[in-house]
């Protein structure tokens, strides 16, 4: 993963738009009554569709068959009204394509059996080959499914939507009336979605940075925004706040991300792409801003580690992506001659930047911890993604949906660039130019590949003296030692959760943890006291040690506690793992594991502080209307 250094980074802390439907492969809804998708004319048996809308039974929503994937229930679309019991019914006559929704339009004034008429307007939606019930929890699926273009089937984004969220892999989110069925917390997580589906519309609806966005737009803008940001509602499979906290929650993050969630939106539908095509060419690039980097300030072409020293420098960064040896199905080794660049503000120049990565951190490859510098193997370009292994075992894959931006005004595209810090408006930029042909953005999704270990185990290395003090036991069973009953340490930002072991069954490998709340002002100072803060203001979870050969790693799920306070954080298991530091000394390191078919959205914001994936042709527009010196590509390809 290492290749793709920009946003590396940016996935061990890690929110895709687009989509819009598949190919043209019918489906057959389950659960309807009989009739042949088969045929491409009208004269095959009407297809019914059935099933019910529900947070509570929810009565008086228009519920659609969305045809041609526009978010919208247009007339010519089969649709009914749901009725008592918010059951509905229509049938349709004709081919369903892979990949449609059902779509249920809840207008204000619609009841909710269980909490009364809906006050706030919003939109569900549920697969068309699952359409027994469409919930907030179909909603999540169905946003996976089109995020991945249409790639993904229904029984794999529902499998990304549990794992996502914690939940357990018998969970069932397709097709489950889970009123009837008396499921408390799968309700619970189903009323708190609901709640940011609501708020999210309402938000935007009322912000004049959204006056633009069509009645469509708005629909699917809201419903991506929460797909997006349900991790911070629903914790290891339950429901992390109360509904006013996630209305309060929801409101202050959308009103903070109009822009982009607008840019996001107005970018429409993606395509799948053949990546090994781009690739090849040197036809995409990232864009950010600032990286820790080495700067060729002497523009000799090689990192002189004297002179040019590592930092972080706050600058415009570009990375292109150029592999023109990269084949289907062989390992490309995306590490050789890292193709990036720095523009330098002072000197309006653009200088050539050397891999920084040190390989501190480390994954877990044939059962033992290794270096990260020393351990990828390479990447597998396969359709519209790359897949990275760590010797023969896959971890990760990067999957690419295009947008055409072609035709959009430069401030459409990157609200802001015409801007200067001050305010002033950038010499010669024109906020109404319109990006040339061939203007493309990405929007991506980080999928943890199926392996051998469930996922993908990452220690976070250094050169500090670990979780156990001087002198103790610094292997597992140490540190389980170090920290029973009053023994306290601190994880987070700003060691906002203090956690120690309550009990642990050495046969068993399993014990529990206990975390308590230390995020307060000047209250980082290992005083917590756990005994006076009461068992009831902890929170508590199980902890499993796991065993891979030698390596022995203590495993639990992320406490809501911390989840809260490190929302950022979206991987849903803590590690802790022997290992050695920098310095070679044997010590205990805090990490990761995520679990295989966990998947994180980037999607195209036009923000660069969010990472930009673009065509060279939108880059250099952007670049000449900013006042930015072109890219020396020639540095990097041979054109």
């Amino acid at each position: 993963m290492k290749g793709f250094i920009i946003f590396a980074a940016v996935m061990l802390v890690a929110a895709c738009g687009g989509g819009g439907g598949g190919g043209s492969t019918p489906v057959e809804p389950s659960g309807t009554a009989a009739g042949s998708t088969g045929s491409t004319d009208n004269t095959s048996e009407p297809i019914t569709f059935e099933g019910k809308v529900i947070d509570g039974y929810i009565s008086g929503a228009t519920v659609c068959l969305d045809i041609n994937n526009n978010f919208l229930c247009d007339p010519d679309e089969p649709s009914a009204l749901s009725g008592a019991g918010g059951t509905y019914e229509f049938t349709y006559e004709g081919t369903v394509p892979a990949g449609t929704q059902i779509l249920a339009d809840i207008p204000i004034g619609a009841v909710d059996e269980d909490l009364g008429p809906i006050e706030k307007a919003y939109n569900m939606m549920a697969p068309s080959d699952n359409p027994s019930v469409v919930t907030p929890l179909t909603t999540m699926v169905s946003q996976e499914i089109i995020g991945s273009g249409g790639e993904l089937s229904s029984e794999d984004a529902e499998t990304a939507v549990k794992v996502s969220l914690g939940m357990s892999k018998t969970t069932n989110l397709l097709e489950n009336d889970f009123i009837e069925s008396e499921e408390t917390a799968l309700q619970e997580v189903a009323e708190v979605v609901a709640v940011a589906l609501q708020v999210t519309k309402e938000t935007l609806e009322d912000s004049d940075g959204a006056a633009d966005l069509t009645p469509a737009e708005l629909t699917k803008a809201a419903m991506s925004t929460v797909k997006a940001s349900v991790a911070a509602l629903v914790v290891n499979g339950e429901a992390a706040v109360t509904k006013e906290q996630a209305a309060t929650v929801t409101s202050t993050t959308v009103a903070g991300q109009v822009q982009n969630i607008v840019t996001a939106t107005k970018s429409g539908d993606g395509e799948v792409v053949n990546l090994l095509d781009v690739l090849t060419a040197g036809e995409i690039a990232i864009v950010s801003e600032g990286d820790f980097a080495a700067i060729d300030e002497n523009k000799n072409g090689v990192w002189d580690e004297a002179e040019e020293p590592l930092d972080f420098y706050d600058y415009l960064t570009l990375e292109l992506l150029y592999f023109p040896e990269a084949k289907e199905g062989t390992l490309v080794d995306l590490d050789t001659d890292l193709k990036i660049g720095m523009y330098i503000d002072d000197s309006s120049e653009w200088l050539r930047t050397f891999n920084p990565y040190d390989g501190s951190d480390k994954d877990l490859v044939n059962d033992v911890w290794t270096n990260q510098s020393e351990s990828e193997s390479g990447a597998k370009i396969d359709k519209n993604c790359a897949t990275f292994y760590n010797s023969d075992t896959p971890t990760e894959s990067y999957c690419f949906v295009r947008k055409d931006l072609s035709g959009f005004t430069v401030d459409e595209a990157i609200p802001g660039i015409c801007e200067n810090d001050d305010g002033t408006t950038v010499a010669g930029c024109d906020v109404n130019a319109e990006l040339p042909e061939g203007s493309y953005v990405y929007d991506l999704t980080l999928s943890t590949a199926d392996n051998k270990y469930g996922g993908s185990y990452v220690l976070f290395g250094g050169d500090w003296s670990g979780y156990v003090g001087d002198g103790g036991d610094q292997t597992i069973d140490g540190f389980i030692a170090a920290h029973t009953n009053l023994n306290t340490s601190y994880i987070g930002n700003n060691c906002n959760t203090a956690f120690r072991v309550s009990s642990y069954d050495a046969e068993l490998g399993t014990g529990v943890m206990q975390w308590g709340d230390n995020s307060g002002p000047g209250e980082c100072d290992g005083s917590f006291d756990f005994e006076a803060a009461g068992e009831t203001s902890l929170e508590e979870t199980a902890f499993e040690v796991v065993t891979f050969g030698e390596t022995k790693i203590f495993k639990t799920v992320k406490p809501k506690l911390y989840r809260a306070n490190n929302q950022d954080e979206e991987s849903p298991y803590l590690i802790f793992g022997e290992t050695t530091n920098t310095g070679g000394d044997n010590v205990v390191f805090q990490g990761r594991f995520t679990p295989s078919n966990t998947k994180i959205s980037l999607p195209f914001t036009g923000d660069p502080e969010n990472l930009v994936f673009a065509s060279r042709v939108a880059i250099d527009f952007i670049f000449e209307q900013a006042g930015i010196s072109p890219f020396p590509y020639e540095l990097f390809i041979e054109e």
